[in-house]
């Protein structure tokens, strides 16, 4: 099957061009990032060759080419990756870089083209004047297109990740797929409108890309989840007016909020978030009249973990307390690390009832989690102090005191159970 071969083939290429590129940049410290920048031109000009050249079918009526598809949609997959992993400034350079070296291949191969255009010149391949002597609407076209797609891959991604916070493969699959949209559009557009088959061209384009676009998806999150993730330093001076600079101050000025209201051990929110937190959630419950319930809950015998196997160790422990708590609460819910062993949970618009039934899935998903782990302090169980306003307080203090004096009922009536009202009451 003619189809799947091509297809197998584009899926084999895109698998060593994205290779190369993520070799380069793990590199780096060595190599420094020129290297990546080298590859990433000359498959720029790779992609040109084989744009002019080289179309596979691989659906009916839907041909490809592999330099359109696989060696293109590279330099979006080689930005988004400095990017994500460096600043917006590493990836200006990038794409400066990139926009030089297309108009200089322009500019050379309309020279070469004369070469063989004039007599005296020897082409034994008998390669044709038209591979180098391109029509001058393509050429100030692609170099257009191709600088916009490079910015534009930046800012679509800032843009969707506001709608799309997670996963991260959804966040660069959608950006990808809609630059190389609008890519598609503004370049067939722009070059071949008006011509016999410029449907098809938009589609085969697009398809194209799109494949290559999810295979390149998968390496790039693959690499930053499991292989690097993104780096916290970024140095490097940028002028205030240049766009890329304002993304680099705005990440980093991000990055500094989110150090400060989040704990560094678990990832969650600190005490100081909770406290601003908990303050505007109880004015807006207070406002509306709805319920907020609040949640302490305590890893029960924690010091014996630390007696026993060790302050790292522990550490684990708390990682992975705070991972069954965000992933047992819902989307609405705010968990922050109260200190120590200690965690809080504000669930807004929820009654004691609810709430009830939320702590004890907590629970249950901990000692589900603690019979999956190896971990050598397992089983873990935790003690949970329950407390709702306006039912049992109606203001920050006297909330917390509540779930604080129930916690403190649960340790002392053997651990291991919520508390949510006078007399503790085990499950």
């Amino acid at each position: 099957m003619p189809y799947v071969y091509h297809l197998a083939l584009l899926a084999a290429e895109t698998t060593l061009v994205s290779g190369v590129l993520l070799l380069l940049y793990h590199l780096r410290g060595r190599l420094g990032l020129i290297p990546l920048a080298v590859a990433v031109g000359t498959f720029q000009y790779l992609q040109v060759v084989l744009a002019l050249s080289v179309y596979v079918e691989i659906a009916p009526g839907i041909s490809v080419s592999p330099g359109s598809s696989v060696l293109f949609t590279a330099g979006l997959f080689a930005v988004l990756l400095i990017y994500i992993e460096e600043d917006a400034l590493e990836a200006r350079k990038l794409i400066y870089g990139l926009l030089l070296a297309n108009v200089a291949l322009s500019l050379l191969s309309l020279l070469v083209g004369l070469h063989i255009a004039a007599p005296g010149a020897a082409n034994p391949y008998a390669l044709p004047r038209e591979l180098f002597l391109q029509n001058p609407r393509i050429m100030m076209v692609g170099t257009v297109v191709l600088f916009i797609d490079v910015v534009a891959v930046i800012l679509v991604f800032e843009a969707v990740s506001r709608v799309i916070t997670r996963p991260l493969a959804a966040r660069l699959f959608v950006s990808m797929v809609l630059v190389l949209a609008l890519d598609t559009v503004l370049f067939t557009t722009g070059a071949f409108l008006g011509q016999p088959g410029f449907g098809d061209m938009l589609l085969s384009g697009f398809v194209g890309k799109a494949i290559a676009a999810a295979l390149y998806t998968g390496f790039l999150t693959f690499y930053i989840h499991y292989i690097e993730p993104p780096s916290e330093d970024h140095q490097g001076e940028v002028g205030v007016m240049d766009v890329f600079g304002a993304l680099t101050y705005r990440q980093r000025y991000e990055r500094a909020l989110q150090q400060a209201i989040r704990d560094s051990l678990t990832g969650l929110f600190n005490r100081r978030y909770l406290d601003s937190y908990l303050k505007t959630e109880l004015e807006r419950a207070h406002r509306y009249e709805t319920p907020t319930s609040l949640l302490l809950i305590d890893a029960d015998r924690f010091k014996a973990i630390n007696d026993q196997w060790g302050h790292q160790e522990g550490d684990r422990a708390i990682q992975f307390l705070a991972k069954v708590l965000q992933e047992s609460v819902r989307g609405a819910d705010v968990v922050a690390r109260f200190g120590g062993e200690e965690f809080a949970a504000v669930l807004p618009h929820t009654d004691r009832p609810s709430a009830r039934l939320l702590a004890e899935r907590i629970r249950d998903r901990l000692a589900a989690a603690c019979k999956r782990s190896e971990a050598s302090w397992t089983p873990m169980t935790v003690t949970i102090g329950l407390a709702t306003f306006p039912d049992d307080a109606t203001d920050i203090d006297a909330l917390v005191h509540a779930a604080d004096q129930r916690l403190y009922a649960g340790k002392a009536a053997g651990r291991d159970r919520v508390v949510a009202a006078s007399a503790p009451i085990k499950q």
